[in-house]
């Protein structure tokens, strides 16, 4: 029996309405890294991400300045078997990168292979609001830092009458600036 409503491939339903892929990646004792299964995602596919089962091309699409820390995120997952958790931008058929949260649990074949079952996510949205917050963080930390604390005195000098108050032209230009 199928679960109410619940259509399609479970796996794809979840891929698709989270943005996000299923993988398997091996990484076999000679070094090679390959991709022996991905999942697509309608929603990734929407947003230009191509996924492939070629490491080269993982990696050439991954933003440079991520590149070595990716590699090496794989190889001390391995190295320790722990938990593989990764973000990295990941650049799009539109030339834009997007930024992906790679999570799995490593585990040892017999053969040697070390093997993640995982799921990546674009997180693109979360960076984003991430990144912004930041920069508003430090508009409001600089302006604190440089605010004329004098000037905020004058206000308790002009209760209700703050418009009238005197104001070198100085200070604010130094109120506007960006």
């Amino acid at each position: 029996t199928k679960p109410l409503g619940l259509e399609g491939d479970p796996l794809q339903v979840l891929a698709d309405r989270l943005a996000a892929t299923v993988y398997r990646r091996v990484l076999q004792p000679d070094g090679r890294i390959t991709y022996t299964y991905v999942l697509p995602s309608r929603t990734l596919a929407e947003r230009g991400m191509v996924l492939t089962r070629e490491f080269h091309t993982t990696l050439e699409n991954t933003h440079p300045d991520d590149r070595d820390e990716f590699v090496g995120a794989i190889h001390a997952s391995a190295r320790n078997m722990t938990p593989f958790d990764h973000v990295r931008r990941v650049k799009n058929t539109q030339g834009e990168y997007r930024w992906i949260h790679s999570t799995s649990m490593p585990r040892k074949e017999e053969n040697g292979d070390i093997v993640w079952e995982g799921i990546a996510l674009d997180i693109t949205a979360q960076k984003q609001t991430e990144l912004s917050l930041g920069k508003t963080q430090q508009l409001v930390a600089d302006m604190a830092a440089n605010f004329p604390w004098q000037f905020a005195g004058n206000f308790q000098k002009f209760p209700g009458k703050w418009h009238t108050m005197p104001v070198d032209s100085h200070l604010l230009i130094s109120l506007s600036a960006p």
